[in-house]
């Protein structure tokens, strides 16, 4: 039998796979495998199972087919019994009987609302064995589930007692006692004296006899066999441990330090390995020298240098091996605490910042016991190549290593993407190690993006970097975007902070603000530093910070270029508090929630008493917790949540601290509702796009990945040569996208192949536009290409001054775009020669080109935005002026109606603007505020079937009507960016954050049509039909003809709640059924599914239904992962 013995620690329900190891807190699982079925139950793979496997379900019946789960109990008394079962349409009403010492019992469970995990059952009074019986008797539901069951003991404990005392009255040996059961090697409990011996107790011990073992590594083991707890604890279990024979060994070596000093003292200290227990200490002559550490037999141990005003050692001498012999050899230099340079925006390429840095340099090179210099992103002002490269060439005439991120200037205008970058500095995240402490570089900074965001796969490298560190290795990071609450925080400060709190992080350096600024990032110290072109703080004039890490602070000082260094304007105590572990018991993380959301935790480790808890939703107000100690728990209503993804956190109190965690979850209160979600393997920085079967995307992995419109399966993945920011383009069979390694592919949409690809002279971040047989796109070599759609071959090209980011229009026989040399330009298709370029009137800097924005046509005029913040209307033909107006003030996004006769753009005030696209003038249809606040994110609005949809930086959807503006629904798909949503025939809107998510939403409607009707023999003369659920419906029509796979449905043969139906009258030799299914709601019915047939008169080609397939899934939605 599966036993497994499980720890319940306080009021959770933990579990723990612990096969060998019996811990005093007694329960017994019993899984599926060891249960015996009667009946027709069969076995799926889906979802979140006990074992991760399997479990067995049943589609219902008389109560006569039964899963009969059977256990010995080790102990009499009351259990808590527990049943286990995955997130799916189960039964509501499941019966389960009991039977226990009273007699039996027969209860009935909700399967179906509970979600994944164990759900109580009951506690009733077992002696020596349980039963638990599962039947197929339920009346609401699909199936049910028969998966674990959990029987948990609460009969009170008790304690041994008793006290360790040794031989030679050592002051610094420690004893540990292990107690076990009696005459077996099972483990329920432990303890440890303080050094020197004292008393002990094993508490939480159940009524029965134990083994007592006492070990110390110069000790004999002793023992005390055959402890019997009877009703009450044990005391006076005392002993004296005799010291052992040996042989003892030494290890010895010396201490330098790193500067020659001829007075330090290093001390050295001996640790049993892995743990606290001092077994020796030594101490060096002045100025270092050699030591020794005495009797220790063999084993592995931790030896820790340490000396005053040098960085502690506890690395290079970890895990020292004694093994029959002497250990010699085991030498340390000790390195002088050091100061390093934490420099910020430097901005080359900008007057300014050229010359700051190139004033800092020298200047930091007059300084004494500097080791290294970081700076925090914004190298460049542009991103250009020259300007990398002289950037370059300022930090190269430093005497000292320089280390650096980029920021969002750097990633916003690249000419050549990161490749430059990468070139020149390698990969934009990175961690080094000095003098003990651990560095760690990330990059915030988000292709074509001003705003910070980290992706997912820079999350996965910095979860595997800490997790390699030695524990408690001192920690400093640095990224360039703040992660407090502000306009320009990282949109996914959450998920990197929490991240980095169960480590020893003692200062994050950031950006971006060009001052001095200590920041509280959630209980971590963050500090912004000064630009070596700004005023400086007070006034003093632009500089940098000097950072020096002493034995028990780290501090930061100002030092204006030139001098004089300030005095220190933040100081951090060493050590660093220890970031308590907090546990989200409920919600679980992406756990899909309807109505009230039960918030419970569990924190450990925390220094000092709780006193208060709270929990929000998002940044939507702090609401308090009930508690006391450890255990904190309260509820808030999702009503007033818009349907979607949200953040659940949590803040715990006490007197001198306050811990913060995080998690995710997905409330959805009727519609709109995601049909599916699809999470890719990296970051996406641009829109998908969509044809009738499929949605295409790209990620910075480089892939282009092609999903199932209608499921969100994966169907195929494309590898290109680097980062994909390019949005795709759909053209009958071909799908058209560019890549950082300077290629445009044209790939089959069937199956992903290369149809042909094109070698451009540059990156391809710009989002191709296919017109006829040409694809045009634009490239970081300043040029806009013209492709053939068939071939791949050149046909022309048109040299700007700038990299060309947009989305070119075509309209008539011109091609309109703008690029970042400061001009919109409109080219003749048929010529290939300029029409006209025009240029702001009021600015020509670079930084106010209309160049991100997709432009749009109407009423023979082109529309586009600008970071200048106007919307620009001109003459299609002439580029003559019509109007322009920053009132109110727009950025990159803009759209069109369908008919073209409106303009729409969304504005930095939060609002959603509609414009007459005929008029001479501004002519306002109406503007409404859609709630997303100050925002210039990449999402153009978009109209499709009589709705405008547009996206945000916060995460959500807004469906607008087009007549007057107002707002018909919102959606919170994610975190961060929104790109340009995709509008599909079906009625879903597929939308794509930079988390790596996409997901399709639909408003109240008619279900989607199933795709995947399938039918298998069930027995003779009968078809069993099994198909995937819908998202809404509410019933499934079955139709039927005899030998017409193209019949046309009239009434419904058959109508079912569930995604199966068994046809018990398809024995028919004569005829040859077909089958076809769609899905109902009270909105309407779906189209039709694909048609399948019997295939053979007598049924003997149908497939035998031996398991449940994927398609029996729960219509809850999946994160589909791959």
């Amino acid at each position: 039998m599966n036993r497994t013995f499980v720890c319940a620690l306080l009021a959770l329900v933990v579990t723990a796979v612990l096969p060998s190891l019996a811990l005093a807190a007694y329960e017994v699982i019993v899984d599926d495998d060891d249960a015996v079925f009667v009946g027709s139950w069969s076995i799926s793979t889906w979802g979140n199972n006990y074992d991760g496997e399997k479990h067995y379900h049943n589609p219902g019946g008389s109560g006569m087919e039964t899963a009969t789960y059977s256990t010995s109990l080790d102990y009499d008394g009351d259990y808590e019994v527990w049943f286990w079962v995955n997130n799916g349409t189960y039964a509501q009403d499941a019966q389960y009987i009991v039977q226990h010492t009273g007699g039996i019992d027969t209860v009935y469970r909700d399967q179906y609302n509970e979600g994944d995990g164990w759900h109580p059952l009951g506690t009733w009074d077992f002696t020596s064995s349980a039963t638990i019986i599962v039947t197929d008797l339920f009346t609401v539901g699909s199936f049910v589930v028969a998966d674990a069951i959990r029987w948990v003991y609460l009969t009170p404990t008790h304690s041994i007692q008793g006290s360790v005392s040794f031989s030679d009255s050592s002051p610094i040996d420690i004893a540990s006692i292990k107690a076990y059961e009696y005459g077996t090697s099972n483990l329920v409990g432990q303890d440890e004296t303080a050094p020197g011996g004292g008393s002990y107790s094993i508490d939480d011990l159940f009524d029965g006899d134990y083994d007592l073992e006492f070990t110390s590594v110069r000790y004999d083991t002793a023992t005390i066999d055959s402890v019997v707890i009877s009703g009450d604890d044990v005391t006076g279990q005392d002993v004296v441990m005799q010291r052992s024979a040996g042989p003892f060994y030494t290890i010895g070596g010396s201490i330098s330090f790193s500067d020659g000093s001829p007075t330090a003292v290093a001390e050295i200290t001996a640790y049993e390995n892995d743990t606290q227990h001092v077994l020796d200490r030594d101490s060096t002559a002045a100025g270092g020298g050699s030591y020794t550490l005495v009797d220790f037999p063999d084993g592995t141990y931790d030896i820790v240098v340490k000396a005053t005003g040098y960085a502690t050692d506890a690395a290079t001498l970890a895990n020292t091996t004694v093994s029959g012999g002497n250990v010699t050899g085991a030498d340390v230099m000790l390195n002088k605490v050091f100061k390093f340079i934490y420099m910020a925006d430097t901005h080359v390429g900008d007057a300014g910042g050229s010359a700051g840095t190139a004033a800092a340099v020298p200047d930091i090179n007059t300084l004494a016991d500097i080791d290294f210099v970081l700076v925090g992103g914004d190298l460049t002002e542009f991103g250009d190549n020259w300007m990398f490269d002289q950037y370059k060439t300022y930090l190269d005439a430093l005497t000292i290593p320089h280390y650096e991120v980029p920021g969002n200037h750097d990633t916003k205008w690249p000419e050549a993407g990161l490749e430059k970058y990468r070139d020149l500095f390698g990969d934009p995240y990175y961690s080094f190690d000095h003098k003990g402490y651990h560095f760690i570089m990330l990059n915030s900074g988000t292709w074509l993006r001003g705003e910070g965001s980290m992706d997912v796969t820079q999350f996965e490298w910095l979860q595997d970097d800490l997790a390699s560190l030695l524990p408690n290795t001192p920690i400093f990071t640095v990224w360039h975007h703040p992660a407090d609450a502000g306009s320009w925080a990282l949109a996914n400060k959450s998920k990197l902070l929490d991240i980095l709190k169960p480590y020893n992080v003692i200062i994050c350096f950031v950006a971006h603000g060009h001052s001095n600024v200590l920041f509280d990032f959630e209980s971590l110290v963050g500090v912004e530093g000064e630009s070596p072109f700004g005023p400086g703080p007070g006034g003093l004039g632009p500089g940098y910070n000097i950072v020096e890490i002493t034995e028990s602070q780290v501090t930061v000082s100002y030092r204006p270029t030139g001098g004089p260094t300030q005095s220190p304007w933040v100081t951090v105590n060493l050590p660093v508090p220890t970031y308590p572990t907090i546990t989200f018991n409920q919600p679980t993380e992406d756990a899909l929630i309807s109505g009230t959301s039960n918030i419970d935790v569990t924190i450990s480790g925390h220094p000092e008493t709780i006193t208060a808890a709270e929990f929000q939703f998002d940044d939507n107000g702090w609401q308090s917790m009930s508690g006391l100690g450890s255990n904190w728990s309260g509820s808030g209503s999702t009503t007033g949540l818009m349907n979607g993804a949200h953040q659940v956190q949590v803040r715990l109190m006490s007197a001198s601290y306050t811990w913060y965690k995080s998690t995710n979850i997905y409330v959805e209160n009727g519609y709109p509702k995601a049909v599916w979600r699809y999470q890719a393997g990296g970051t996406i920085q641009s829109s998908p796009a969509a044809d009738a079967e499929r949605v295409y995307f790209g990620t910075l992995e480089g892939k282009v990945t092609c999903l199932d419109l209608f499921t969100g399966n994966w169907l195929w993945d494309f590898q290109t040569g680097s980062e994909v920011v390019s949005s795709p383009a759909v053209d009958g069979d071909l799908v058209f996208i560019g890549s950082c390694d300077s290629t445009l592919y044209a790939l089959d949409v069937f199956d992903g192949s290369e149809e042909w690809s094109f070698k451009a002279g540059g990156t391809i971040m710009s989002h191709p536009t296919v017109a006829d047989t040409v694809v045009y796109v634009g490239c970081g070599d300043h040029k806009l290409y013209a492709v053939h759609k068939a071939t791949g071959d050149e046909l022309w090209s048109f040299s700007t001054g700038g990299m060309i980011e947009t989305r070119p229009l075509v309209q008539d026989s011109l091609v309109y775009f703008g690029s970042w040399d400061s001009y919109f330009y409109a080219v003749n298709i048929n010529t290939h020669a300029q029409q006209w370029r025009w240029q702001s009137p009021t600015s020509a800097s670079r930084y106010y080109s209309a160049a991100a924005a997709w432009p749009v046509w109407g009423g023979n005029k082109v529309f586009f935005t600008s970071p200048e913040r106007y919307m620009n209307a001109l003459n299609a033909s002439s580029g003559s002026l019509v109007w322009r107006s920053k009132t109110p003030e727009f950025y990159d996004s803009i759209g069109r109606s369908v008919a073209g006769d409106k303009i729409y753009g969304r504005s930095l005030d939060g609002k959603l603007y509609a414009y007459d696209s005929a008029a001479a003038t501004q002519v306002q249809l109406w503007g409404v505020d859609q709630g997303w606040g100050w925002d210039h994110g990449p999402s153009m609005p978009i109209e499709y079937g009589g709705i405008i949809y547009t996206g945000c930086k916060r995460g959500y959807i807004a469906a607008v009507n087009p007549a007057n503006g107002a707002n018909l629904w919102k959606y919170q798909v994610g975190k961060g960016y929104m790109f340009t949503t995709v509008t599909t025939g079906n009625g879903a809107v597929i939308a794509a954050t930079q988390d790596g998510r996409i997901t399709a939403v639909v408003d109240a409607s008619a279900p989607w049509p199933i795709r995947d009707l399938e039918t298998y023999k069930a027995g003779s003369g009968k078809i069993q039909l099994t198909w995937s659920p819908k998202a809404g419906a509410t019933e499934y029509r079955i139709y039927r003809a005899a030998n017409d796979p193209n019949f046309t449905p009239g009434s419904p043969y058959a109508t079912t709640p569930n995604t199966y139906y068994l046809d018990s009258a398809a024995g028919d030799p004569v005829n040859n059924y077909y089958y076809l299914v769609t899905a109902y709601n009270t909105y309407g019915e779906s189209d039709e599914s694909n048609r399948v047939g019997e295939f053979d008169k007598n049924l003997l080609n149908c497939k035998e239904k031996t398991s449940e397939r994927a398609s029996y899934r729960s219509s809850v939605v999946s994160l589909k992962r791959r």
